[in-house]
């Protein structure tokens, strides 16, 4: 009795020989190997073979001759039918039929040519895309600020240590394994090189938010090395495209956002690192108000599937150069977590689980934005004290929009174009916060636009002021009011100086030995970065940016100018 099977990716069944089935062997061989069943028909039922003799005797020489390959060929006979299996093994290095390169590709033999061919020889020869070596490019080519951040993130996530990285940028892409013999491989021009472009027309990313499947309100694109390109995409779009619906446990300030960081984050991160750079296109981030999709240029290892990527599986990245160092930086590990940590962290926050999409040589990561989200729900609170108790709804109000809450509170007759200078934005951009603030019920206009004044709803005061206190901090340091009067104070404002400034904060803040130390540094260097506080001091970023905060607030410490060429200004002696 025959128990019959279907073809497979390493299975196939012809009912008798033709020479262009040679083609499909050529593909066996430079894939994982198959079987080859002449004598049988699709569904796998045997209908026989005649001249069997001359056919086990012409097979195995026009596969020799035309591709200098040996098979194993053997006869079989089931109720008195014959058929020939053909068993091809993977070969380790490229095999071609009259000079074309075939692959088995599912249940079909297909033609390589194209970045498809050239990938396939690399990986045949042991070698990468990305570590292929690059002419005529030298490290007096490159930027030292990429280099720098690689040394911060590695010492910040104790991957590496200040001794490790006590060396010259040439060693320490040697020891990242980023030169062939003395050409930069792709990697290193793509992950420390200031603009990658010139080399990889598609190495950025690209965000757009969309009102419907057709209609692009905005978009922004994200360029430079990769090493920056993740801070820089996670930072753009949780401050431009999402909006964190702010609520309270306890007295303990919980942000709700559409994707978890964490999640958001790895996503991004495994596009960057898995991507085929050879195809020219960004990864493109839609965001849709019931969805995010992140598109990925490249494909799966062979065999796997999407529901592969949710099992436990090895790391099989597609660029291993790149992986190997961003691996050293702490971005990432290296034991093929990414999908299950971006589970987890949805899971945690109780969002949707990511779904992917498999599509020729794209993949697809969407995340769905839950209801709870999409209404501005957030969490329950109880709070005591001046904050107003058992808050009975959410406010969904941007960072932004408390910025303009808090000095509406402290002026009230603040005019919008004040507004604009202090927080850096158009009149139209301004009038948008104001009209969402006024549809919230947050904020009203009373008399007319010259000689009138805001009020802020008296049954929402507590809730305002409590929420803005806790975020205003973040939004006004980075503000900067332009060299013009402003009605806010009524005088002349020197130029780049810092809102915190105009903002008077009721904070005792007692001076701890990680202050001390930044202080002294300052004191030392009014010029030195957070970044470089962070490495002298041996800390994460995270916690220098989090005394620095309050240093501001204690009214201690200011930042005159731009974060690129401004400096510190000590403001008064501490103890």
């Amino acid at each position: 009795m025959q128990n019959f099977s279907s073809e497979t990716h390493n299975l196939e069944y012809k009912e008798s020989w033709h020479d262009e089935h040679l083609k499909t062997i050529c593909g066996f061989a430079n894939a994982s190997g198959g079987r080859l069943e002449i004598g049988k028909n699709d569904s796998g039922e045997i209908v026989g073979l005649s001249d069997t003799k001359k056919l086990l005797e012409d097979i195995p020489n026009k596969i020799k001759s035309g591709m200098a390959m040996i098979v194993d060929i053997d006869l079989h006979k089931t109720d008195n039918k014959q058929y020939i299996s053909i068993s091809i093994s993977s070969y380790p290095f490229p095999i071609s039929y009259r000079g074309v390169y075939y692959i088995r590709s599912g249940s079909t033999t297909q033609a390589l040519t194209g970045i498809a061919l050239d990938e396939f020889i690399l990986r045949k020869q042991g070698l990468s895309w990305d570590g292929v070596p690059v002419p005529r490019v030298t490290l007096d080519d490159f930027e030292v600020d990429s280099f720098k951040r690689f040394r911060y993130k590695a010492i910040a996530t104790a991957r590496l240590t200040k001794e490790d990285l006590d060396i010259t940028n040439e060693m320490l892409l040697r020891n990242l394994r980023l030169y062939e013999g003395d050409y930069l491989k792709r990697a290193a021009l793509l992950i420390f090189h200031h603009e990658p472009e010139n080399w990889f027309v598609g190495a950025y990313l690209k965000i757009g938010f969309f009102a419907n499947r057709a209609d692009l309100i905005f978009q922004d694109e994200v360029h430079g090395p990769l090493i920056t390109q993740a801070d820089k995409a996670e930072d753009l779009v949780y401050s431009k495209y999402f909006k964190g619906i702010i609520s309270y446990k306890g007295l303990q300030r919980i942000e709700n956002f559409p994707i978890p960081r964490a999640a958001f984050r790895e996503a991004i991160l495994n596009a960057i690192i898995h991507r085929d750079y050879s195809t020219g296109n960004p990864i493109h981030i839609h965001v849709y108000p019931e969805e995010i999709l992140i598109y990925n240029d490249g494909q799966l290892p062979e065999k796997w599937t999407a529901e592969t990527l949710f099992a436990p599986h090895t790391s099989q990245p597609h660029n291993p150069n790149i992986a190997r160092a961003f691996f050293r930086s702490g971005q990432i590990e290296a034991w093929g977590r990414g999908i299950e940590n971006i589970v987890n962290a949805c899971k945690m926050w109780d969002k949707p689980v990511p779904y992917y999409n498999l599509r020729g040589r794209e993949v697809m990561v969407g995340f769905e934005i839950d209801e709870k989200y999409r209404k501005g729900e957030g969490v329950e609170a109880e709070v005591e004290g001046n904050v107003v108790k058992d808050i009975q709804y959410k406010r969904d109000v941007s960072e932004t929009s408390k910025a303009i809450l808090k000095i509406i509170s402290q002026k009230t007759d603040v005019s919008m174009n004040s507004l604009g200078r202090i927080l850096g934005l158009t009149s139209r951009q301004v009038a948008r916060y104001i009209d969402n603030l006024k549809n919230e019920g947050l904020i009203d206009r009373k008399g007319a636009d010259r000689g009138g004044y805001w009020e802020i709803k008296k049954d929402n005061t507590n809730v305002i002021d409590n929420v803005i206190d806790n975020v205003i901090d973040s939004v006004a340091e980075h503000a900067y009011i332009s060299n013009s009067y402003d009605d806010v104070s009524n005088k002349k404002i020197p130029e780049n100086y810092d809102i915190n400034c105009e903002i008077n904060y009721d904070v005792n803040c007692e001076i701890n030995k990680t202050q001390k130390k930044i202080l002294e540094l300052i004191k030392i260097n009014p010029k030195i970065t957070m970044e470089k506080i962070s490495v002298e001091i041996g800390i994460s970023f995270s916690a220098i940016d989090k005394s620095v905060r309050l240093l501001k607030k204690a009214g201690i410490l200011a930042r005159i100018g731009s974060n690129k060429n401004g400096y510190w200004l000590i403001k008064k002696e501490w103890s």
